[in-house]
């Protein structure tokens, strides 16, 4: 790859990086996972819940899979620090959705 291409791939990886931070659809999303995350951790009643967007779930699992996309596209430009802002989204994101105790995800297959 030289030098020309790999200055493009950064600029569209960076784009679509701006991309998921500022659509406020997809924070919206995030928002939600967290919200609920958070009132599973404090033993909020499901009854007391807002409701939340139909397949949250899936939703976000899809955008955490674009932050980690990004993430691995920008540690392979050796743009580490920008990588590991991805990495972080994502991770948060998989923790929303995959780490409370009422997870429906069967962790032991």
């Amino acid at each position: 790859m030289d030098y020309d291409s790999i200055k493009m791939d950064y600029k569209s990886i960076s784009n679509k990086f701006e991309n998921l931070e500022n659509n406020k659809v997809i924070q919206n999303f995030v928002a939600q996972a967290n919200s609920r995350y958070l009132l599973f951790s404090v033993g909020e009643l499901e009854d007391n819940f807002p409701n939340y967007t139909e397949n949250l779930d899936s939703r976000c699992l899809s955008i955490a899979f674009n932050y980690l996309h990004i993430g691995l596209k920008l540690y392979y430009l050796e743009r580490t620090s920008e990588s590991v802002e991805a990495f972080e989204k994502a991770a948060n994101i998989l923790e929303y959705i995959y780490n409370y105790d009422k997870c429906e995800l069967d962790l032991k297959e």
